[in-house]
């Protein structure tokens, strides 16, 4: 699943604005594992970002030399380490959420579409009510 969302949260740093988000994200995809769970179905968490600096804090252990940090950020590093959740980088020109946060050609949207599984129809579905 993929999605695109406003932070609502002041950050004053790029790497704590990319570190709130991973831990949106993370949070997000537990909240989807407990729903498949429930229809017991077991799948992995696998987080990918092209946010550099977020993916070293949710790795290491602590707070570092970040100031503001929550208890959010402490948690998803427990997370991380209990393996519960995997983070990994994705460079920035193969990351399909580029779609929904950047001005992207055309070709980069079909690039990204394709990565996603999606292809880019024309017309209505057979099902569909008919227009007048």
């Amino acid at each position: 699943k993929s999605w695109s969302k406003t932070q609502a949260t002041i950050a004053l740093s790029s790497g704590e604005a990319e570190l709130a988000s991973v831990v949106k994200g993370a949070a997000e995809g537990l909240g989807l594992n407990a729903v498949l769970a429930d229809f017991g179905i077991e799948v992995d968490l696998h987080m990918f970002s092209d946010a550099t600096v977020a993916i070293g804090m949710v790795r290491r252990e602590g707070l570092g030399r970040v100031r503001h940090l929550a208890v959010a950020d402490l948690w998803i590093q427990q997370k991380v380490r209990s393996g519960e959740i995997s983070v990994a980088r994705i460079p920035g020109v193969d990351n399909p959420s580029d779609m929904c946060t950047k001005g992207l050609d055309l070709p980069s949207i079909l690039k990204h579409m394709g990565n996603l599984g999606l292809i880019l129809a024309t017309g209505r579905h057979v099902l569909a009510p008919k227009l007048q």
